[in-house]
């Protein structure tokens, strides 16, 4: 998803909550009649075509500014994946019906995110980044203010938190660069990294530039890690419930590009897809321990969200003749690190039938909702945005997802939450509670 701490509207994805329209591809599993489709990461739509500057020796469909990937083809199920039952019984999403999305704008405040009818909140934990605050750090929400939007506690609000790219807006990179601050100090954005304020490229968690403007984190160090760990302890004192990480997809991205994986190299990274893949998942794994365990204000209900990238699984394995139980062992702690997976512009695509299919055996067998976020602007055949809306509603409800419409990937304001279905069962009525949202009309737009 975008992100716009400065103000400054950055149209990318979530993984980009990517954010933003999704390429997809088709993935043919040999020996069995599987065809699935992945959705990865994140791009706008003002991003759909290949940046000039992708490297030319990966593929097209995972290089565009989406993030997406077209996975190698392998037989049989991903590791950890249930044997039996092809219809096994689905989660009760019901408590993220009618969840939101904001990260900035001019609603961004306290006062006008308490008033959202919407069920469950995602939001940015800084309303300013350290670039143009007055005291060079992000100025961040405080508990008081955590608990308005909240609504004492009632309303789960999730906080922000990319994994696998830097951004100069961020406290760290202030930390690490010494280098003068204040709206207007820094040099615009430079995808080479250079001409900053000090070297960040000589820190340990300094990755590499990647396409037209982002710059990956080196997820796997103990630095980078330790930055992530800080950045939690500051979401569970200020009182958020939970955290959603973007840009895992990036794992794919460094073990599959070859300019990337020269760097991965250089800064004595994992060495292909497999070991990628396995490294981000220990990465998700240790933000859960910590927070629920290991946190000083640790809470052991702190919900863990992923952005994309449902072939983890698979990827994780890469290379290996046959399944290793390790990597199963592994997969499995990471699908129980975790409490859903986002996705976007699933519900709005002509091949939603083999998507949902890949989801639905991946994550809501094993009980992790699905929340899909959809944007107007991305559709194949847009209609008006209401009876846009409508049809993702519909396609939400058929396939148990949690769903969010917006006009775009702007993220600016909350537009109105989609109600529940009125077809629902009274016990998933029961559960989702407050997750009956209202009307249009009480939207924070």
């Amino acid at each position: 998803m975008p992100r716009a701490l400065s103000a400054r509207p950055r149209r990318r994805i979530v993984s980009r909550f990517g954010w933003l329209g999704v390429k997809i591809s088709e993935r043919t599993a040999l020996g069995a009649i599987w065809v699935a489709v992945m959705l990865a990461g994140v791009a706008d739509s003002s991003a759909q075509s290949k940046p000039e500057d992708a490297p030319a020796s990966v593929n097209v469909q995972h290089t565009e500014a989406s993030g997406s990937y077209s996975p190698s083809p392998r037989s049989g199920d991903p590791v950890g994946a249930p044997a039996e039952k092809e219809n096994g019984e689905l989660p009760a999403t019901a408590a993220w019906r009618g969840f939101g999305v904001q990260y900035w704008g001019d609603t961004y405040t306290p006062a006008e995110l308490a008033k959202a009818p919407h069920s469950r909140l995602i939001i940015e934990p800084s309303r300013l980044g350290a670039d143009i605050s007055r005291t060079c750090r992000e100025e961040q929400f405080t508990r008081d203010e955590i608990r308005l939007i909240s609504r004492d506690g009632t309303r789960p609000v999730v906080g922000y938190l990319n994994v696998g790219e830097l951004a100069r807006y961020r406290d760290y990179w202030r930390s690490e660069t010494g280098g003068a601050c204040g709206k207007g100090a820094l040099p615009a954005w430079n995808k080479s990294g250079q001409g900053e304020p000090g070297a960040p490229e000589t820190a340990a968690w300094y990755g590499a530039p990647y396409g037209a403007e982002e710059l990956l984190s080196a997820f796997w160090t103990d630095e980078w890690q330790q930055i992530l760990r800080g950045r939690v302890d500051d979401l569970l004192r200020n009182g958020f419930d939970g955290v959603f990480l973007d840009d895992i997809l990036h794992y794919y991205h460094w073990g599959t590009d070859a300019r990337l994986r020269e760097a991965s190299a250089k800064l004595d990274g994992p060495a292909d897809i497999g070991a990628m893949a396995r490294a981000m998942m220990r990465v998700v794994i240790d933000i859960a321990g910590y927070a629920r365990g290991g946190a000083p204000s640790a809470d052991p209900d702190f919900q863990v969200i992923v952005n994309g990238a449902p072939y983890i699984g698979w990827d994780a394995s890469a290379g290996k003749a046959s399944r290793d139980t390790e990597i199963e062992a592994l997969y499995g702690d990471y699908l129980d690190s975790i409490d859903a997976i986002l996705v976007e512009n699933a519900l709005s695509r002509e091949n939603i039938a083999s998507i949902a299919e890949v989801l639905r055996k991946e994550y809501l067998r094993r009980g992790k909702p699905v929340l899909s976020v959809d944007y107007w602007s991305a559709a194949e055949a847009p209609a008006d945005f209401d009876r846009f809306r409508e049809r993702i509603a519909a396609a939400a409800r058929e396939n148990r997802f949690a769903a969010y419409v917006a006009a775009d990937g702007l993220f600016d304001r909350l537009y109105p939450p989609l109600e529940p279905s009125p077809t629902e069962t009274g016990a998933d009525r029961d559960d989702e509670g407050a997750a009956d949202t209202g009307s249009a009309s009480n939207s924070s737009r």
